[in-house]
């Protein structure tokens, strides 16, 4: 199928007869147009419309421009919120970690002491 302009302009070429020097046009043929030619059409004359329209390809620019803005700030979010996460679970691990190697020595801290305390108290009941 043919773009309805291409096929309009082949028929005038070809209906043209030149009489005492005046154009004249025969035209003898139906035209049947679906209203999904008729959307067709008009969705290509759109196009070329807009593809050739600064001030529509300003606004795409504009758009694409804005766009990735807006995705930099959404990406920089989410990498201040991960470090943020990150940062946090870090020193929450940090903490149990030191927590658990001071209740580990001060466990064998205890024992010791204890252990002292004991032979000493051993020592003065066996000596005294």
């Amino acid at each position: 199928t043919k773009p309805l302009t291409e096929f309009i302009q082949e028929i005038e070429k070809e209906n043209k007869i030149i009489e005492g020097g005046e154009e004249i046009m025969v035209t003898n043929f139906n035209i049947t147009i679906s209203s999904e030619d008729v959307k067709k059409l008009a969705m290509e004359m759109v196009k070329d419309m807009l593809k050739n329209d600064n001030a529509m390809n300003t606004i795409i620019d504009h758009l694409q421009i804005d766009f990735q803005d807006e995705a930099r700030r959404e990406l920089e979010d989410i990498k201040n919120q991960l470090k943020t996460t990150l940062a946090k679970e870090a020193e929450l691990m940090m903490k149990r970690e030191i927590e658990k190697m001071i209740k580990t020595e001060l466990k064998e801290y205890v024992a010791e002491i204890t252990a002292k305390i004991v032979k000493e108290k051993l020592d003065t009941i066996f000596k005294g």
